[in-house]
């Protein structure tokens, strides 16, 4: 390659990277002054078939996902005296002592007798949180028990470079990183719908990831690359009636997580971590929680009854 070439491309680099950044700080100050989201996560109530609250499940969602969809799809699939308690993260930020408290009034109206943290991805995080939150205020609803579904223990576990954690808590994006979300989820190819599940939800769920905006992406993504398993608000007394962690079949081969050292991050913190396989769950699908709900509900009412 000649000199000169090598400085057209120079310069087409240079000035495809300004361009870049200002559509960035354009997206920002969008995002900033007319393009305005929630700050408040939304908890969703659904009470026990039977009747009898008997066991509250509180159901966190992986990273861009509904929590209320995911709830409906577990429904036919829990036990019938199961109460879930579901929850949608904000579109700004993401507070777990907010969410906390949303889901302490949820089990308050539900007045369960036992309390179940599930954690899906990301949402296995935000559950060591709450689980702290919980044994703190005296775990009014007896010894709690946890189960993460292939859920990291720290940003490392995460099958993404570093750098993308760190512009995602100094950029929140407005409406353009939106739609350029939008643009590439929809490339993203989705696990098979399995049998019993509604194809209704599938939509709802894939609907909400989609449009769930650059805003809620980044700040979800922030909290994933600030999170510390062990200490500070995601420290536990370890005072559970048992921690489960399930994962696919060749889990391995997950695309977004690696679940090897992720499970050896909990166990550090919890020596009495099971790893239980989910059946029918291959390893290339990285938590189809609405696509086949009935493996993962199998799985966690299989552990909730050992």
């Amino acid at each position: 390659m000649t000199p000169l070439r090598k400085r057209r491309y120079r310069r087409i680099a240079l000035a495809s990277a300004g361009v870049l950044l200002a559509l960035a700080l354009i997206d920002s100050l969008i995002g900033a002054l007319v393009y305005k989201t929630g700050t408040e996560a939304h908890v969703s109530v659904i009470p026990a078939r039977d009747g009898q609250n008997r066991r509250a499940i509180v159901v966190l969602p992986g990273y861009v996902m509904s929590g209320s969809v995911v709830g409906r799809a577990f429904r036919p699939f829990v036990a019938g005296t199961d109460a879930l308690v579901s929850v949608d993260y904000p579109q700004t930020g993401l507070d777990t002592s907010e969410i906390y408290r949303q889901v302490e009034a949820a089990l308050q109206e539900l007045a369960p007798s036992e309390v179940v943290f599930y954690g899906a991805s990301m949402g296995g995080m935000v559950a060591a949180q709450l689980l702290r939150q919980y044994e703190a205020e005296g775990a009014r609803y007896g010894r709690p028990t946890l189960v993460l579904d292939t859920a990291p223990a720290a940003y490392a576990d995460v099958k993404r470079p570093d750098w993308l954690f760190k512009v995602a808590c100094w950029y929140r994006g407005g409406p353009i990183a939106a739609l350029v979300w939008a643009a590439g989820t929809a490339l993203v190819d989705t696990p098979p719908t399995g049998a019993g599940a509604d194809p209704q939800l599938v939509r709802r769920g894939h609907r909400a990831g989609t449009w769930v905006g650059g805003t809620a992406a980044a700040s979800q993504g922030c909290f994933i690359g600030r999170f510390e398993l062990g200490s500070g608000d995601a420290a536990t007394t370890g005072d559970l009636k048992g921690i489960f962690y399930l994962h696919a079949t060749s889990s391995e081969q997950d695309p977004l997580i690696n679940t090897s050292t992720a499970i050896n991050r909990w166990r550090n913190i919890f020596p009495s971590l099971a790893d239980v396989v989910v059946e029918g769950r291959q390893g290339g699908w990285h938590i189809p929680l609405v696509e086949r709900p009935e493996e993962t509900a199998t799985a966690l009412l299989s552990v909730l009854e050992r």
